[in-house]
């Protein structure tokens, strides 16, 4: 509880509630963003043989964790703005943390299924350099670049996505024990005045 308690602003200079409006808003268009666009390339994948076919497995998965993301940001907002009671907004904290929890694992995922298909990948960037040049040095070096930078780029958006997803998460809590103590504080207050 006491790392709780240590976040009294979010990101710095916005207070708490409003920082988990922003919060929620965040994860709502992000979740929108990952799973509409995942889900039409599951569609289009069933329907027509293309490059993404063989990444269904996973894509399924990340799909449905987006899903929840997307959910659970609805959830939030819900709260946040209607019902903003310490039961729900403690609720709500738990929520944020599952949303955290895919995250990490969605992230994961993304990396893992590029690792696992890196041949797969490597014969289809080969077999379309080969189609526009003759030269197979130059179609070697530049999948291998591809390759290194995709890779890259993916460990470094889940470190910043993860990092941040966690933060979100800890900044709700904080909301959250915040709303409880003060909901205790003036039963407590109540309490007193009725011994009198």
């Amino acid at each position: 509880m006491a790392a709780r308690t240590q976040i009294a602003t979010c990101c710095f200079c916005i207070k708490l509630r409003a920082g988990v409006v922003i919060i929620s808003f965040i994860w709502l268009i992000y979740g929108i963003f990952e799973t509409v666009p995942n889900s039409f390339i599951i569609i289009s994948s069933n329907s027509v043989q293309n490059v993404y076919s063989y990444i269904n497995e996973f894509l399924i998965p990340i799909t449905v964790f987006y899903g929840l993301i997307t959910i659970g940001a609805a959830f939030g907002l819900f709260v946040v703005t209607c019902k903003n009671t310490p039961k729900m907004m403690l609720i709500y904290s738990k929520v944020a943390y599952v949303i955290a929890g895919a995250e990490i694992i969605s992230r994961l995922l993304v990396i893992s299924l590029i690792i696992m298909y890196r041949s797969r990948f490597f014969d289809e960037c080969t077999q379309s350099i080969d189609n526009v040049s003759s030269r197979i040095e130059f179609s070697v070096d530049a999948c291998n670049q591809g390759y290194i930078f995709s890779l890259t780029f993916s460990i470094a958006f889940a470190v910043v996505t993860i990092l941040s997803t966690v933060y979100f998460a800890m900044v709700i809590a904080s909301y959250a024990y915040k709303k409880k103590e003060a909901a205790k504080n003036s039963y407590d207050e109540t309490d007193e005045t009725d011994d009198l």
